[in-house]
């Protein structure tokens, strides 16, 4: 810029550094200080100039830490989730692991507080249990963090979780990794597999890929060491050149720590619903599994994710929620993406609430007494009282249970006893539990649900609302709620259609009779 300024005004040398110096000085002309890149040299710009296409140039390398978290920044609204700067930033995410394996590798808070220093990020925004890096605006001025921008990235990454388990279901099938031997990881705190964070990790028994001290291949010993798996899930968005980047470089500590003279191999998978090109020749560079939805299932639940996650739960279209339901059917998967009919049968049950004149959120998430829980459908009455509501899309005949104790999942128990309580202390509110199935309720879980809706604050409670008349709506209750009301008549075709018994009518149809829903 100096030289710039000399050769088009004709000062010298020492003036123009003067003036510079100057407009800085006075903020008229802005840096990049005490950021610098090659041969220190620093960026000048105006004000309220983007730097962002012109930082995208300068900042190339992928292969650097700061460069592909820029990239990132600017690709992700200026913010990330803990979990998406681990990943991308390839940093220790456990200290005493790092100790334990004598990782020479920065951990991912020493290059937070290194970007901190060079006044890039903004200090870390705790967002109840969740964290986020943001981005200063100065760097990324399209940051975009708000409420609902943030529930929408924590809905992002649920639902590429929910959907990564139902790939790692298809990589025991195909016997890629041993039964029952994939982990699914959700928490960025405690979840980590030798130091770094993963989406998920497996364990391999293939023919040529395992430890065994009988090497014998027609009587393999039933003692076996097998290879790592560890996958790396972009499902809710394009999967790009940073993510694959971080991934290698975790990849590339793991494969240095491990190599051995055998067999013994780390296998490198990513699952995506679509990857850019660049970042797809990188991954076939390094001899990276790319596997893709519609690879595996069809382009059908291809499809269908991508529609079920354009599903705006603000105003929900009854018509589209089918469509998604009809693609999944059409695809010949159907149940092996059970995940996909229980983000639909979510938004069924916000569109009665919605409709009863609530305004629902779908998947709200909160922590309090040390423990975490997901809220399939949340809805602030007043400020007094939150409705919360759980909702379980199963197929008719399909009997939710009591359950043992609050820690038994997918139950009555875990319900009204865990996830409400954690509820009430993170918001300070009374809560009022609705229960919603598409399937049944055992008679002990009838029961109970019985007696607590005797409670005197719950039944003082109902007495107020014309909706919700119950804790609790079962398949029959629902087809009794829907009625012949025309605003339901997609509701009710849904639960016949989708959530049938495809047992009974397996039966019914081998019997040669009309096919009973």
């Amino acid at each position: 810029m100096q030289e710039q300024l000399i050769y088009k005004t004709n000062v010298k040398p020492n003036n123009a550094r003067q003036i510079l110096l100057r407009l800085r000085n006075e903020k008229v002309v802005l840096t990049t200080e005490p950021v610098k890149f090659a041969r220190n040299q620093l960026l000048y710009f105006l004000p309220k100039q983007n730097l962002k296409d012109k930082l995208k140039g300068v900042i190339p390398d992928h292969g650097q830490t700061f460069h592909r978290l820029y990239q990132a920044l600017i690709e992700q609204q200026g913010f990330l989730h803990i979990s998406e700067f681990a990943k991308i930033c390839a940093g220790v995410v456990n200290t005493k692991e790092k100790e334990k394996l004598a990782l020479k590798q920065k951990d991912v808070y020493q290059i937070i507080d290194e970007l901190l220093r060079l006044q890039i990020i903004e200090p870390i925004l705790d967002h109840g249990s969740e964290r986020f890096i943001v981005a200063k605006k100065e760097w990324v001025p399209t940051v975009k963090l708000d409420e609902n921008n943030i529930q929408k990235r924590l809905k992002d990454l649920s639902f590429s979780n929910d959907f990564t388990e139902s790939l790692l279901k298809w990589l025991e099938r195909m016997n890629l990794a041993g039964t029952n031997s994939t982990h699914l990881f959700t928490q960025f705190d405690r979840d980590h597999f030798n130091g770094f964070y993963w989406n998920a990790i497996g364990y391999s028994y293939l023919w040529g890929l395992y430890k065994a001290n009988e090497i014998d291949p027609f009587n393999p010993s039933l003692e076996k060491t097998p290879s790592s798996i560890v996958i790396e899930s972009v499902l809710h968005r394009v999967m790009n050149k940073y993510d694959v980047a971080g991934f290698i470089a975790r990849v590339s500590v793991l494969y240095g720590r491990l190599r051995v003279k055998d067999n013994y191999r780390i296998i490198p998978i990513c699952f995506v619903q679509s990857i850019e090109s660049d970042a797809l020749q990188l991954a076939r560079q390094r001899g990276i599994m790319v596997i893709s939805i519609s690879e595996v299932f069809g382009t059908k639940i291809a499809e269908a994710i991508k529609m079920v996650r354009e599903l705006d739960p603000r105003k929900i279209d009854p018509e589209a929620l089918a469509a998604v339901l009809a693609a999944s059917d059409a695809s010949g998967h159907d149940g092996k993406f059970g995940s996909l009919k229980g983000y639909v049968f979510n938004f069924i049950v916000a569109s009665m609430f919605n409709n009863q004149g609530y305004t629902s959120k779908i998947g709200w998430k909160y922590e309090a007494l040390n423990k975490k829980c997901e809220c399939d459908v949340v809805i602030s009455v007043d400020d007094e009282y939150l409705l919360v509501c759980e909702a379980k899309g199963y197929n008719e005949g399909t009997q939710i249970q009591l359950g043992e104790s609050e820690n038994d999942s997918d139950t009555v128990k875990k319900f009204f006893e865990k996830t409400c309580r954690i509820v009430e202390a993170a918001t300070g509110k009374k809560v009022f539990p609705v229960f919603i199935t598409s399937g049944e309720f055992s008679p002990q879980a009838l029961e109970y649900m019985e007696e607590f809706g005797k409670r005197k604050a719950i039944s003082k409670f109902l007495k107020m609302r014309n909706f919700p008349t119950s804790v609790y709506l079962d398949r029959k209750g629902l087809m009794d709620f829907f009625g012949n009301s025309q605003i339901y008549t997609e509701h009710k075709k849904i639960l016949k259609e989708f959530f049938r018994d495809h047992k009974k009518e397996k039966i019914n149809g081998n019997k040669g009779e009309e096919v009973v829903y």
